[in-house]
């Protein structure tokens, strides 16, 4: 005989011959059943036992198998649990309709047949492996839907405070960046390059197909081919190092100065994801660079290190007087050098200042300098 699932069977009956009747027929299916002698003693294994299916006697003392029969469907654990009746009594259309109102699924009058019986067992406990085996897996299922949305929802608190991090970084850093998706869309302008398009006096782009006129190779007076632009190099999977870019630049004749790094993007399984581009605003050194190239030779005057004397002390003039040995002869005027008006000389004195700053890394310097020439020229005004 084919063998069926291991599930509790409970034969109900107040008389224990016929207990052993049905034991001793359904042995090869159930080979230990569960037994009660009456209604109250069948409920209680119902408080300990997981049961799949119920064999009961119809007329008992006290409950009977119509009233035992309602308080198990009663129950939320066993309302589906299959029910069959058995008698010695053939039941009226009444006592039939009861039955089948308090959950019975089939009546057997005695004498019956075994083998119906046994067949009549074996679906019910079939049927009860399968409902069982569909609510594990519907119980599986849910805990794995549980667990994925945790790890969906863990998974999109990393990306929110990567994306918080990477915008920190975006906000604060000192250089210009802008990202592009593969299909040249402009996804990501931060701050600081979009400070610098707008010094440019131009929108910050949306697309390499918005053109870039404003970008000019150094002492060229015609845009950069868009191909030839850093963005579009690393979209086409092309690095870019140390790329100066003159930038025209409204307001500004001399325009500003940009160096660019580009690189294609890709994630760590190699496909590609874009470009992205760094800008680094090289202004005040580029112009510094071409200051020296035309007046080397410029002083540097009494003039300037009295003034960055009186304004920033002793250090600012001590160290603009170590740049070079011109100052060495001035030391003298430097009592009489702050009453002297802005001119040509002072002018030569003061980006040869500059100059020897940036040279120096002395940028507090520069900055203090363009503002004392702008002072002086105030004065003079």
């Amino acid at each position: 005989m084919t063998p069926v699932p291991a599930l509790n069977v409970l034969l109900v009956d107040d008389t224990p011959l016929n207990l052993q009747a049905l034991t001793f027929q359904l042995e090869e299916l159930v080979p230990t059943p569960l037994t009660a002698a009456s209604g109250r003693e069948a409920l209680r294994h119902f408080e300990t036992h997981a049961i799949a299916l119920v064999l009961l006697d119809v007329y008992m003392p006290g409950l009977d198998g119509f009233e035992t029969a309602r308080l198990i469907r009663q129950r939320e654990d066993s309302r589906l649990t299959p029910i069959i009746f058995i008698t010695a009594t053939t039941p009226s259309p009444a006592e039939v309709l009861r039955a089948y109102e308090a959950g019975v699924v089939d009546f057997f009058i005695k004498p019956f047949v075994s083998q119906i019986l046994r067949e009549k067992v074996r679906f019910f406990l079939e049927l009860a492996a399968l409902r069982r085996d569909l609510e594990n897996e519907i119980g599986r299922r849910t805990t794995a839907e549980i667990e994925l949305t945790q790890l969906n929802q863990r998974l999109e608190d990393l990306i929110t405070h990567r994306n918080v991090v990477l915008e920190s970084v975006l906000e604060n850093v000192g250089d210009g960046v802008v990202v592009a998706n593969p299909d040249g869309r402009i996804v990501i302008v931060n701050p600081v390059a979009r400070r610098m398009f707008a010094l440019a006096g131009v929108p910050p782009p949306e697309s390499l197909d918005a053109g870039l006129d404003c970008f000019l190779a150094p002492g060229e007076s015609t845009p950069i081919p868009a191909a030839e632009l850093p963005m579009a190099r690393a979209l086409a999977g092309e690095p870019t190092d140390r790329a100066e870019l003159h930038v025209r630049a409204p307001g500004r004749p001399g325009g500003i100065w940009l160096r660019a790094a580009g690189r294609p993007l890709r994630d760590p399984k190699g496909e590609f994801l874009g470009g992205v581009v760094v800008y680094q605003d090289i202004t005040v050194r580029k112009l510094t660079e071409l200051r020296l190239r035309h007046d080397e030779s410029a002083p540097v005057s009494a003039t300037a290190v009295a003034a960055l004397h009186r304004r920033f002390g002793p250090a600012a003039a001590a160290l603009i007087e170590s740049f070079t040995e011109e100052t060495a002869g001035h030391r003298a005027a430097l009592g009489t050098a702050l009453h002297q008006p802005y001119d040509a000389a002072v002018e030569r004195a003061l980006r040869g200042v500059v100059a020897l700053a940036e040279l120096f890394g002395a940028r507090q310097l520069v900055d203090l300098a363009w503002s004392l020439e702008l002072h002086w020229r105030e004065d003079d005004l």
